[in-house]
């Protein structure tokens, strides 16, 4: 992390520390099933959402932390799964995201944008999006950029394990989207179910803050996550 940027406890806030201590309790008082309700529902946006779409406005790559200043293989098959969509959609434009999140010099959009420009993409039609360190960053971003001039549903890309968050943080936001996953289809490893665990984790904490904030009436909370 650069010099100045907030920590990650920082960037979570107080109101963030309290839901993710709830979110807990709550996976403790049903032993675990409210966590593997998300889990069923990552797994089935995963398993079963489509890795070709049309694209008739913006093809969106969320963002995925460099390797130093390398793009790493994950972010690579998101990046190759836009040019594809691209060259099968000409009149599209991508949108890159992410910020500095490794120690390197680069933006995660700027090597993003360089892989693909390597690979033939006309410079013209590639706008990247460099502010944002986080999915919830990277789509209230997008939403700020390019949902008021668009006419169609933009389509979202990312790896098949995080499809389900990008699908409801964006719901949540009131962002017209499509998903699209980065592979083909989805290849089971123990790596992979790492990361699927951590994906609903991350979803429970998100509805249980969403509902908790509501509750309560926290519009500031709320205004946070959408």
């Amino acid at each position: 992390m650069n010099r100045g940027e907030p920590t990650r406890w920082q960037q979570i806030g107080a109101d963030g520390a309290w839901t993710l201590c709830l979110s807990c309790l709550l996976i403790g008082a049903t032993l675990g099933l409210s966590w593997l309700a998300m889990m069923l529902y990552v797994v089935f946006l995963a398993a079963l959402s489509k890795a070709n779409v049309s694209a008739r406005d913006w093809i969106v790559v969320l963002g995925k932390r460099l390797l130093g200043s390398a793009v790493t293989r994950e972010y690579a098959t998101r990046l190759r799964r836009a040019e594809l969509l691209y060259r099968d959609n000409p009149g599209a434009r991508i949108m890159l995201l992410g910020g500095h999140t490794s120690e390197g010099p680069f933006t995660e959009a700027q090597q993003g944008r360089h892989f693909l420009l390597q690979r033939g993409i006309p410079a013209e039609v590639i706008q990247v999006e460099e502010q944002s360190l986080h999915t919830l960053e990277n789509l209230q971003n997008v939403r700020q950029l390019v949902q008021s001039s668009v006419e169609q549903p933009i389509v979202l890309i990312s790896s098949r394990y995080h499809l389900a968050r990008s699908h409801i943080l964006a719901d949540g936001m009131g962002l017209q989207h499509r998903l699209c996953a980065a592979e083909d289809s989805l290849s089971w490893s123990p790596a992979l179910l790492r990361r699927l665990l951590v994906e609903s984790f991350y979803l429970h904490w998100y509805w249980v803050g969403r509902i908790w904030s509501t509750l309560l009436r926290n519009q500031k909370s709320l205004e946070r996550i959408s």
